[in-house]
């Protein structure tokens, strides 16, 4: 019995510090990881982050770097970013182009008449 009892002992103490070696790995490697996110998000030295904010816009168009245009263009879509939506494009309607935008709301459905083929009924 006195056998088995120093067995169980010096089991017990191998698990114990199989237990604390692999607690030091996981401890290890999370604190690696965490460097590495943070050193992989990092900005490169001497440049910006990419994106603009209000101030920025202003103060590219009172140093003349913007016109008006572009500043109204770009603080638009600043503003959009923001609002969590993409930026919409305003594409002119190609020459020639016979399609009237559509003037009705989808929940409600189509106008009567409306025809997708443009083809006529009867």
């Amino acid at each position: 019995m006195a056998i088995l009892a120093a067995d169980i002992a010096d089991l017990s103490g191998r698990i114990i510090v199989a237990c604390l070696m692999l607690l030091g790995a996981v401890a290890i490697l999370g604190v690696a990881f965490w460097y590495y996110r943070r050193w992989q998000r990092r900005a490169p030295a001497g440049t910006s982050s990419g994106t603009w904010s209000l101030d920025d816009l202003r103060r590219m168009r009172e140093q003349g770097q913007l016109t008006e245009e572009e500043y109204q263009n770009l603080r638009a879509a600043v503003i959009q970013s923001y609002a969590g939506g993409r930026p919409t494009e305003t594409r002119p309607r190609p020459v020639g182009s016979d399609d009237e935008p559509w003037d009705w709301v989808a929940g409600q459905g189509p106008p009567d008449g409306f025809d997708v083929k443009k083809q006529s009924r009867g």
